[in-house]
């Protein structure tokens, strides 16, 4: 048994060198195989020239095929400048919006300095005020409005302003301080 399994061993070793020997030739092409095989090959057939009538039809089928090639070609070269105008109005659109973007910004940006800079001469007025004349003149303002203010004032000045309150207002102005946020500082 174990010399008929080398002897199938050593006849596959020998077959699969002979393939790679035969594909490495060039050889384990369909002529190859046919070659090898001896099988022969099909002959191709060869097409007939055009007869003498059938030539007019050619060349006209030819003709028409050209005309049709050349339509083709011009309808693309004016999709591709349609297309590369249509590329550069987008290009300028582009640029456009970046502009008015970048000027909106400046715009918002000026807007919120401004913002910010009447919001710190309140808190600044209010702080150097007498606490008690400071509440009164924040008793008619809403609690969000007061609580942003005193957000911009040192801790102690607002303590005392707060105190100077009557408690409801004080409690209201609290609460609103842990809902909103001072104004950020602007960057210069």
């Amino acid at each position: 048994m174990k010399v008929f399994v080398a002897l199938v061993m050593a006849i596959f070793a020998f077959a699969a060198t002979i393939a790679g020997a035969l594909y490495l030739a060039g050889g384990f092409t369909q002529e190859g195989m046919q070659k090898l095989l001896g099988i022969e090959a099909p002959k191709p057939e060869e097409a007939e020239p055009p007869s003498a009538e059938q030539i007019p039809e050619v060349v006209k089928a030819l003709n028409e095929r050209e005309a049709e090639l050349a339509e083709r070609e011009a309808a693309l070269k004016t999709e591709e400048k349609r297309i590369l105008e249509t590329r550069t109005q987008l290009e300028d659109l582009r640029t456009t919006l970046e502009g008015l973007v970048a000027e909106a910004t400046k715009s918002l940006d000026a807007a919120d300095s401004d913002k910010f800079q009447r919001l710190q001469n309140v808190a600044n007025s209010l702080g150097a005020m007498e606490p008690e004349s400071a509440a009164q003149a924040m008793e008619s303002w809403l609690p969000n409005d007061a609580a942003i203010v005193l957000q911009m004032i040192d801790e102690e000045v607002r303590g005392e302003i707060l105190n100077a309150m009557p408690p409801d207002k004080s409690a209201s102005i609290l609460t609103a301080m842990k809902e909103v946020s001072a104004p950020a500082v602007p960057a210069q």
